[in-house]
């Protein structure tokens, strides 16, 4: 084994080199995952239809790289790690809330959270 390794035949250098080839090209590959990869958004809290009980609502979440995100046409920052947290308003009943992701391909994802806040019971002492 180790005498090839010394004096390796033509057959083998070329088995070293089509190896080492694979590697650099899925090493690229996986460095280039960010640009070849669609914007994503995942959204952590709160679950899509759950009922909420308060006004108003912090939505957390991450991403992959982006440029903007944004959330019912609002500009959200994000975090270095790729997270963001951001506090919207709802209305009373059913509300859509929708992300739209880009990123600086200009590549668009879109993602909504259906969301139910309860009426306040107004009861008068």
């Amino acid at each position: 084994m180790l005498n090839i390794l010394k004096n390796p035949s033509g057959h083998t250098k070329t088995i070293i080199g089509f190896v080492i080839c694979l590697f650099l090209i899925l090493y690229s590959l996986f460095a280039a995952r960010g640009i070849i990869q669609n914007p994503r958004i995942t959204i952590d809290s709160p679950q899509n239809g759950v009922r909420i009980e308060t006004p108003t609502v912090l939505i957390q979440g991450n991403t992959n790289s982006l440029s903007s995100l944004t959330v019912n046409g609002s500009v959200v920052p994000l975090h270095e790690n790729n997270t963001f947290a951001n506090v919207i308003v709802l209305k009373e009943g059913y509300n859509i809330v929708v992300f739209e992701a880009e990123d600086r391909f200009g590549r668009k994802a879109f993602e909504t959270l259906e969301l139910m806040r309860a009426k306040e019971n107004l009861t008068q002492s």
